[in-house]
């Protein structure tokens, strides 16, 4: 009984492997966009905008950067800041000038005729009110996370983001949260890193900073999308998607005029 099985099997498998077929999928070009990606802080510094276009499965991640733009940003009062190309697909704003909350700021970007537009409405600044880095115990080993603590303003809708570096260097995971059910409290937003991303997790003695930004509810929308429609090559959906952007015209990507507050911890 047992040999007959194990026959039988053998035979389902070589029947299995012998039934393979090669199957050229053809995954059609998708038409090349813009994407833009535009920051005012209400820092006194030079404001960056940034232009690529899209690349198809078949290309590799060099995005290339967009030259001869014509790039602006207008406040509610009707000034008006220049950006200028600094390198390939960077513009910086010619003058330092300082975005101010509750303010309304226009994007303008200008490129072979297209025009895109963006609105951003740079929020109240919530004072983040310490940092800290704790331990805890996953997965059997014991990791390290910043942890940001603020209250949340009663009565009023926040959206904030943070954003991490371990000794200088960048870490793209994006950390995004609102106060739906937190309106009013005390909070400590815990940044975790999956326990499966060893090139980024926090050692003894390193230095950690965060940036800590306050945002409108567009840019909520499009971090929030970022994540769940699969952008990252994650998500829940079938295959990935593009965010949602408040970028007119066409073009992919965000504007946000945001609040930013630095905070800086050593890792015991």
């Amino acid at each position: 009984m047992r040999r007959g099985l194990y026959t039988g099997l053998i035979a389902l498998a070589v029947c299995l492997v012998s039934c393979e077929k090669v199957i050229d999928v053809n995954v059609r070009d998708a038409d090349r966009r813009y994407v833009i990606e535009g920051v005012v802080t209400d820092k006194p510094e030079r404001h960056y905008v940034k232009i690529t276009t899209t690349q198809n499965l078949s290309d590799n991640n060099n995005f290339p950067g967009v030259r001869d733009a014509a790039v602006s940003v207008t406040d509610e009062s009707g000034t008006s800041f220049v950006f200028v190309e600094e390198e390939d697909g960077v513009y910086k704003s010619v003058h330092s000038f300082a975005g101010v909350s509750g303010s309304i700021y226009t994007l303008t970007v200008d490129i072979n005729g297209e025009r895109f537009t963006a609105v951003s409405t740079m929020p109240h600044k919530v004072e983040m009110d310490t940092m800290y880095i704790t331990e805890e115990f996953l997965f059997g080993q014991v990791r390290k996370a910043a942890n940001i603590a603020y209250r949340d303003p009663q009565g009023e809708r926040n959206y904030y983001r943070f954003i991490q570096f371990i000794e200088g260097m960048r870490y793209n995971r994006v950390f995004v949260t609102n106060d739906e059910y937190t309106d009013g409290n005390a909070v400590t937003d815990k940044l975790r890193t999956p326990s499966d991303d060893e090139d980024h997790q926090i050692e003894a003695g390193d230095t950690v900073t965060v940036h800590a930004l306050c945002m409108d509810k567009a840019n909520n929308d499009y971090w929030v999308s970022f994540l769940s429609s699969g952008a990252t090559g994650g998500g829940g959906t079938a295959s990935p998607a593009n965010p949602t952007t408040n970028i007119q015209g066409g073009a992919l990507g965000y504007f946000s005029a945001h609040t930013l507050q630095v905070l800086e911890a050593v890792a015991p």
